[in-house]
C-alpha cells in the first residue's frame, strides 16, 4: 500500500499578495462584472447616477482614513498609511462638479452602503482586517480605477473624476509593486494571512452589494423615464 501524497494549501508556493488575489478573485469578479459596471463603462450611466457610486465612495474612504489617522501608530497600519492615497477631497470636490454646492444634502446611505460603513467601523480598528480592507478600495483604484478614469473622461465633460487622479504618486505601477511588497513582508502567521484573505472577501462582498443596489436603481431611473416619455 503506497504513502498518499500530502494535501497542498491551496496556492502554495505563491507570495501572499498572489494568493490573495486569486483566493478572493471569484468575489473581485462580481463587483467588475456587474450590470452597473458594465453601463458605466458603456457611458450609459446618468450623472446623477454616476453621483450615487460617489456618494458610496464618501461614507466608505471617510471611515476608513479616520481609522487610518487614528490607528497609524500600529505597526501593521503604519505601513500602509500613505496620505497620497487619501481620497476624502477628491471625492468631495467630484460631487461638488456632479451635485453643485449643496450636494451635503443628497448625501444619503442606502442600506448597502449603511452596511458597508457600519462594517468597516468595526473591522478596521483591527489591524489585519484594516489592511484587507485598505488593499481591496486603494489597490482597485490604482488598477481598474485608472480604466474607468480614461472610459469616463468623455462621458461627463471631465468632471465628477478628481477620484481617480493621485497626483502625487508619479509612477503608479511602482507604487502598486512596493506596495504587494509590503503585503509579502507584513509579519503574519498563516492564520493572519487567512483572516485578511476572508477580510478581503468580505471587503469584496459589501462592494457587490453596493453595486448590486446601483443596478437595482438604473432600472428603476429606466422605467421612470420611460413611463414619463409622451407617446
Amino acid at each position: 500500500m503506497t504513502a498518499s501524497a500530502p494535501a497542498t494549501e491551496p496556492h502554495e508556493g505563491l507570495r501572499f499578495h498572489e494568493r490573495l488575489k486569486k483566493s478572493t478573485w471569484s468575489e473581485h469578479q462580481r463587483t467588475a462584472t456587474s450590470p452597473y459596471v458594465r453601463e458605466l463603462l458603456h457611458g450609459r450611466v446618468s450623472r446623477r447616477d454616476y453621483a450615487q457610486l460617489v456618494i458610496a465612495h464618501h461614507f466608505a474612504y471617510t471611515v476608513l482614513e479616520k481609522a487610518a489617522r487614528e490607528h497609524a501608530a500600529d505597526p501593521i497600519v503604519g505601513r500602509f498609511v500613505r496620505t497620497e492615497l487619501y481620497r476624502v477631497a477628491a471625492i468631495e470636490a467630484d460631487l461638488a462638479e456632479l451635485l453643485g454646492p449643496g450636494w451635503r444634502a443628497e448625501m444619503e446611505a442606502t442600506p448597502a452602503i449603511k452596511a458597508y460603513a457600519a462594517h468597516l467601523e468595526t473591522a478596521c480598528a483591527e489591524p489585519v482586517a484594516f489592511v484587507a480592507h485598505h488593499y481591496v478600495r486603494y489597490l482597485g483604484d490604482l488598477s481598474g480605477g485608472q480604466i474607468i478614469a480614461r472610459r469616463l473622461a468623455p462621458v461627463y465633460g471631465g468632471e465628477g473624476l478628481n477620484f481617480y487622479a493621485f497626483g502625487e504618486i508619479e509612477d503608479i505601477d511602482g507604487f502598486k509593486t512596493e506596495y504587494r511588497e509590503l503585503l509579502d513582508t507584513l509579519p503574519l502567521d498563516a492564520d493572519g494571512h487567512a483572516a485578511l484573505i476572508a477580510e478581503a472577501t468580505v471587503a469584496y462582498r459589501f462592494n457587490g452589494d453596493i453595486f448590486d443596489e446601483l443596478t437595482r436603481r438604473l432600472a428603476v431611473d429606466e422605467t421612470a423615464d420611460r413611463d414619463g416619455r409622451p407617446e
